[in-house]
């Protein structure tokens, strides 16, 4: 779509699509250690802003568990800048409305990739619950992908170029996120459940840093030999 949009602005010849890079992350995560434990461990991760969607998901574990489920929530969310510190304090507070702070913790630290990666690899399932954005790619998503948990996400086509590696919840809203996490866990295909499983090696490997690293380095050096400049 990208690509398209540059088309029609007649840039066409000087133009290559470079794909967003994924840490190469060798940890193994620890949800198979838990896959016999009764409660199950969802996380979040991004920067705490409002389009992300920390409330809805808020709220999806606080019915899930009310209707019987048994839930928690990890949300790894530092903040963005000062400008933002109200919303961080609004979803501390609606976790204190919804009595729900034993089973539902926020982590607004900024951490190292390697920490937050140990952190992502704890869980059963990492959610990114995004209401809107008008971003083309996400790099919240590849670091909870780099983590090795399965990854929920909302249809946003801010996630399209990680579908063959990632669980699509069925809508944005509170019912809509609640029901994909149960249909995950109780329901859903396990035909579906492996093919994420077989893509989500050659996609790693096809999209990691290193292998982009030298794949800019080749573009760079083709460039200079044809004394082009795009």
């Amino acid at each position: 779509k990208d690509m398209n949009r540059l088309k029609s602005l007649d840039l066409v010849e000087n133009v290559s699509l470079f794909p967003h890079g994924i840490i190469d992350n060798r940890t193994q995560p620890l949800m198979n250690k838990r896959s016999k434990m009764k409660t199950k461990i969802i996380s979040t991760f991004g920067f705490c802003l409002p389009n992300k969607g920390f409330s809805e998901l808020i709220k999806s574990i606080v019915l899930l568990n009310k209707k019987g489920y048994k839930f928690s929530l990890n949300m790894y969310t530092s903040i963005y800048n000062r400008n933002y510190l109200f919303y961080h304090d609004k979803l501390l507070k609606l976790i204190q409305r919804e009595e729900a702070n034993e089973f539902i913790k926020m982590d607004s630290e900024y951490k190292s990739d390697q920490l937050i990666l140990e952190e992502l690899s704890k869980s059963d399932l990492i959610v990114l619950p995004y209401q809107s954005s008008g971003e083309s790619s996400s790099a919240a998503v590849r670091q909870a992908i780099a983590s090795l948990v399965p990854v929920a996400v909302t249809p946003l086509s801010i996630f399209d170029d990680v579908l063959p590696v990632v669980y699509k919840l069925p809508g944005i809203s509170v019912e809509n996120i609640s029901d994909g996490i149960v249909d995950f866990f109780y329901n859903s295909d396990n035909l579906y459940k492996s093919n994420i499983s077989n893509n989500l090696g050659p996609w790693m490997e096809q999209n990691s840093f290193s292998n982009l690293g030298y794949r800019l380095e080749e573009m760079i050096k083709s460039i200079a030999n044809n004394k082009l400049i795009i």
